[in-house]
């Protein structure tokens, strides 16, 4: 990631804050983070901007289309460049499998998967345009699960996703 600019889907806590912090450690350029907790965002940035690293931020439900693409954009228009997307955002509700509602499916579904799918085709979008770093004009890393091949039956939904974002990417 030296020097490079990446933007954390979901980077407010978690694996994606986790990311957040190695990619300063590794010297990144630049950090943005989408994520709906505006507050868990900016405190995920603290290490980022301590260190002198450019960082931006956009608060965003990911579940739509344009307020995904406008989220994207907005960070990426603060960097300047987006090299890497690593799309970590995700909701993991346990639930019996005769227990999952159709609420439960749709909102597992509406961020694992589309908010992925949303942020993968802004980056596209954005990443087409640029000139080369090297050999790549940029990198998209979708994080999954083990779920995605063995389930276990408090999580068939969230295990369902996971194996589509598998698919997808």
């Amino acid at each position: 990631m030296k020097d490079l600019n990446v933007v954390i889907v979901g980077g407010g806590a978690g694996l994606g804050a986790l990311l957040a912090r190695m990619a300063v450690a590794e010297g990144a350029a630049g950090i943005g983070i989408v994520d709906l907790d505006s507050r868990a965002a900016e405190a995920a940035l603290a290490p980022a901007l301590n260190a002198g690293v450019q960082a931006a931020f956009a608060a965003c439900d990911i579940r739509t289309a344009d307020a995904a693409h406008a989220a994207f954009e907005a960070v990426a228009a603060k960097l300047g460049r987006v090299d890497t997307l690593i799309n970590s955002a995700a909701i993991y509700p346990r639930r019996p499998i005769l227990e999952i509602s159709d609420a439960d499916w749709d909102a597992s579904n509406a961020i694992n998967v589309k908010g992925t799918y949303h942020m993968m085709v802004a980056a596209i979008r954005h990443m087409q345009g640029q000139e080369p770093r090297g050999d790549v004009r940029g990198r998209i890393v979708n994080i999954t699960s083990v779920d995605a091949f063995k389930a276990h039956p408090q999580n068939a939904h969230y295990a369902a996703t996971k194996a589509a974002v598998v698919s997808l990417t």
